[in-house]
């Protein structure tokens, strides 16, 4: 799971409070030396300061987000335990940080701590009599890079594209892939605009291309080609493209040949698709034939024994 909004990030650190053994009261927000006094210490506290979403040239990639954690502890009155309470809490603290920067859990929910950390210790702090460590810690997120899990309606007149790009892949709007999010979309809490979570979509719309193939059959697929089209309307087709390339070679045009034969291999690919086949299947097939055909070459033109 990727861990993305600042509520999830608040939850990070509250699970922490209560996994770690040490810490016996968590709080949030700037007022924390009025909060203190109903917890139990020692106490994790956070306060979120400032975001950032830095430019890159592929657009904005990430979040950060940067939070004040203090770790603080009572000290006795008469300050016996002072040096003790100070050596656990930035203990704690560091504990933290090297969670967040080495368990699998956050590695995998690309979860990262950016800059140097710097710790400034507090002591003998308000009538309770705490002390302990306060440092920064930023926090850096991958932000959703598609509009498609974006609460919103859709843009009057505005028609889908064939694809979107998507962390860098392109998705096709694909019947199944229009299908899918039609039947998997939620209402919005706060209004009727409907939207889709993140990780099932991108499960979803896992359909990147493998090869030219994919690319020319999801194209076809979108222009409703195979919807509307047969075997007859792709021959005919394909003796259209044959002519173009015959008057291309008889030209020696060389822009004009590769053109024609571009043309040529995608109406193949979708007179094999109509077929039940595949072009795979039928470039497969036949060199299966010729890689074991023994010949020679007569007059520029290769004749089988």
């Amino acid at each position: 799971m990727k861990i993305q909004t600042v509520n999830q990030l608040i939850s990070v650190f509250k699970d922490i409070s209560t996994r770690h053994y040490q810490i016996n009261g968590f709080g949030i927000g700037d007022n924390w030396e009025n909060g203190t006094s109903e917890k139990m210490h020692p106490v994790l506290w956070i306060n979120p300061t400032t975001a950032t979403m830095p430019s890159t040239d592929n657009g904005y990639k990430t979040f950060e987000i940067d939070f004040e954690v203090r770790v603080f502890d009572l000290v006795n009155k008469d300050e016996s335990n002072e040096n003790e309470v100070l050596s656990d809490c930035i203990d704690i603290l560091k504990d933290i940080i090297t969670e967040f920067k080495g368990h699998p859990y956050y590695v995998n929910s690309q979860l990262n701590i950016i800059d140097d950390i710097n710790f400034e210790a507090f002591t003998e702090e308000f009538d309770e009599e705490v002390s302990g460590w306060v440092c920064e810690i930023s926090l850096m997120t991958p932000v959703l890079t598609s509009f498609c899990g974006i609460p919103s309606a859709e843009i009057t007149g505005f028609e889908f594209p064939d694809y979107i790009t998507y962390e860098d892949r392109k998705i096709y709007f694909t019947e199944d892939l229009i299908a899918w999010i039609k039947n998997n979309n939620i209402k919005s809490q706060n209004d009727n605009k409907r939207y889709v979570y993140r990780n099932p979509f991108e499960k979803a719309s896992d359909n990147k291309p493998k090869t030219i193939f994919d690319n020319i059959r999801n194209w076809a697929k979108v222009r409703d080609i195979y919807k509307k089209g047969n075997s007859h309307t792709q021959y005919v087709k394909l003796q259209e493209e044959c002519g173009e390339l015959a008057k291309a070679i008889l030209k020696k045009d060389k822009p004009e040949i590769v053109d024609a034969i571009g043309d040529i291999v995608v109406v193949l690919t979708n007179l094999a698709h109509f077929e039940d086949c595949t072009i795979e299947d039928c470039v497969e097939s036949a060199y299966k034939v010729i890689s074991e055909r023994k010949g020679k070459m007569i007059n520029g033109t290769f004749v089988k024994d």
